[in-house]
This record gives C-alpha cells, structure tokens and sequence, in this order.
C-alpha cells in the first residue's frame, strides 16, 4: 500500500549565509541494519532550488543529484516495501521532518513531524515495516508505519508515535539496531559536560526502556552489529563524551554483547591510538570494520567472531579518513567503504589484496549511503548524490 502523498511540501527553507548546519546519513538493509549518524558542518550555505527528477544527466558518467530544497539537510537510509521496491527515507534537522524519495516514481514527499525531538533523526532502524527513530536532543525515540495513515502523537494509534526518551542521560544514538530479542538496541553518546555513552534498548512488544551504564567507562557506545550466529551484538566504543568535553578515555574498545546474560562475553582492542568509527557483518559472518584516528590514515579491519581475534587491518588509502558507519555489504558479495573522496570495495574472500577504489571524486564525499540497486547514494554538503557502480 502506497502513503499518502497529501503532505507533500516543497517549500524551500533559508538559511543565513555561512550558517553551519548538521548533515546526516544512514542506511537500513533486509536483514536490518542501521547505519547511524555521521555529522557534517559545511562553512557555508549553498543556494538551493527544487528538483523534482531525482536523475538528472550524469557528470563524467557516473553522478546525479537531488537538491532537497525543503531543509538545507538530511539523514538518508532506504527500506524494502511491501511491494518489494526500495524507498529512501530521511529526515531533516532543524526542523525535524521525515522525507521519502521514490526513485521509481522520482518522487520527494515531505512525511511532517516525526518527533517531539527539535533536532534531527540521528539513527533509525527497521523492525517488520515499522521504523524506528532516534532523535536528537535526548536520544527520543519515535516509531512510525510507512503503511498506515500519518497522525502524528504519543498514545497508542498515533503514527508517528512518539515515544519519549530512554533516560536522562543519552542524548546521541548514533547507531540503532533491531532484532536481538524483538528489541531496539541504541548505541548513544552522553549528554553536555558528561562521559561514558552508553547501550540501551527499547522492547516494542512491552514498552520496557533499559540503560546499561558505565559499559564502556569513560568511552562511548559508538556502532552496532548483530553476530546472529553467535547470538551477540558487537559495540565498538569512541573516545569521545559528550559535547563540551575532553576525552577522558585514552583506549577504545570493541566488545561482544550477551543480550541472553547482560554482560560481555569478550572485550578485546587494535592497540592502536584510534576510534572504532564503522561495524557490518558480512554474508560470510564475519564483521568488518574501520578505525579513524586524529593524526593517522583511515584502516580497515576484519574480524572473526568464532576465535574472537582480529585477523586483518588494512590502511585505507593515503591521507584520505574513513567516513563514519561508511561500511555496507554490496550485492556482489563485497563490501562497500566510503573516505573523504573515494568509494572503495574489499574482497572478502581474499582480503590480503589491496583496497580497490571505485570512484573518486574532486568534491569529496561527506556521508556514506545506501546501496540501491545499480548506484550508491552518498551526500554532497546538502545534496543527496547518486553514484553508479554496477552495470
């Protein structure tokens, strides 16, 4: 069943020029998996207009773009619908809306208020057809069925459904993950002056929020994946608190969830003076994974589950910094990695070769997006961009 279109706005949004805005971007796959937030403050505003075909005349062969002309950002992920074609949701910030494109219909539909939240969408996750969201301030949670009539509210019928915060402390999921019992799994950084981010979960089926405190001591909860073989969830943690403060953590950590016992069952580092910034499981079970450090090039590792060891770590290409949760599972079998100006694959079956770039890009790449049959949407400062890399 298709939405209602009735709320469809193109009502084009200014800001004052060399006003910062935040820029994000996630993705949503079947199985689900979230790809959380990546932040982006551009110096500048460019102009913007409204663009009602998504495919525009590629430059050099390979690039389109969409100028979302109603927020001057956005948060992209796509999900399947009923009818098995794929739709790019997002959410803008400031205000905070939900958006839809239909790249079959080239359709751009304003979904209105998602939110209580006054922020934007920081990370979302599908659980059956319903989408969760995590907004920001307060890690606020919303759910909303892209199948059901918009009524925007907080009591059982309103879609969205606004949910209300997991607790006082979160304020930044940057990565939500379904499955894991029926659950929404957060991974969220902490409020203003405070350290320590923090795993949580919300349960659909009982409303029951639950925090998990001081998992990762000083360091924060930072990506989410689900190791379904071995019934666990892998946290990988940054140095970084909450806004207005220092890193009081001086190592981060990847470690193994036991949603079953609520504790570890492993914890483990690279040993080296970097942040854990990017988690997907590959088809072969195995996750991957990428690290970005102040004063180093970008790395990508693997690791395996079974004998809990990291087993490679691979330098992305020189100078260039791996884009936060820029990792996702192509339909090739390999897996897809964005940097600040190249798309790049690794073979998973042989990952002692060299990273292999795909694409590069004067202008750079700001946040990684999803794979949509035949082309990789990413974001171009405000824009939403569409690369082709498979025939």
């Amino acid at each position: 069943m298709e939405i209602s279109t009735s709320l469809l706005a193109r009502v084009t949004f200014r800001l004052p020029t060399g006003k910062r805005f935040l820029l994000i971007m996630y993705n949503l796959h079947h199985p689900p998996q979230s790809w959380p937030m990546v932040v982006v403050l551009p110096s500048s505003m460019r102009p913007t207009r409204c663009i009602e075909n998504f495919r525009l005349p590629r430059l050099e062969g390979n690039f389109g773009f969409l100028n979302w002309t109603t927020r001057p950002a956005v948060a992209i992920f796509f999900i399947p619908t009923e009818d098995r074609t794929k739709k790019i949701y997002g959410s803008s910030i400031l205000p905070l809306h939900l958006f839809r494109y239909d790249s079959t219909e080239d359709q751009l539909t304003d979904l209105d208020k998602c939110s209580s939240a006054t922020g934007g969408a920081y990370s979302i996750a599908n659980l059956g057809n319903d989408l969760y969201i995590a907004s920001y301030p307060g890690t606020s949670i919303s759910v909303y069925d892209p199948f059901q009539p918009y009524h925007f509210g907080n009591q059982p019928g309103h879609n969205h459904r606004d949910i209300g915060r997991v607790d006082d402390i979160s304020y930044r999921s940057r990565s939500t993950l379904t499955g894991p019992l029926g659950r929404v799994w957060l991974a969220s950084l902490p409020d203003y002056g405070r350290s320590g981010g923090l795993l949580s979960y919300y349960d659909p089926a009982t409303e029951e929020k639950k925090v998990y405190y001081q998992v990762c001591g000083d360091a924060s909860c930072y990506t989410l994946a689900r190791l379904p073989q071995q019934a666990l969830i892998t946290v990988s943690t940054s140095i970084s608190g909450g806004s207005d403060t220092q890193p009081k953590a001086s190592q981060v950590t990847l470690f193994l969830w036991d949603y079953h016992t609520e504790r570890k069952a492993w914890e483990g580092t690279l040993d080296r003076n970097v942040s854990f910034n990017a988690l997907v499981t590959g088809a072969d079970g195995k996750l991957y994974g990428t690290v970005k450090g102040r004063r180093s090039t970008g790395s990508a590792f693997v690791f395996e589950p079974e004998y809990r060891t990291f087993t490679h770590l691979v330098d992305l290409l020189d100078g260039e910094r791996a884009l936060d949760l820029g990792l996702q599972n192509g339909p090739d079998g390999k897996i897809y990695g964005m940097t600040s100006s190249t798309i790049y694959r690794l073979n998973p079956t042989d990952v002692s070769v060299p990273i292999e770039p795909v694409i590069a890009s004067a202008n750079g790449f700001d946040i990684s997006g999803p794979i949509l049959e035949n082309e990789i949407y990413y974001a171009e400062g405000h824009r939403l961009m569409a690369a082709r890399i498979f025939e």
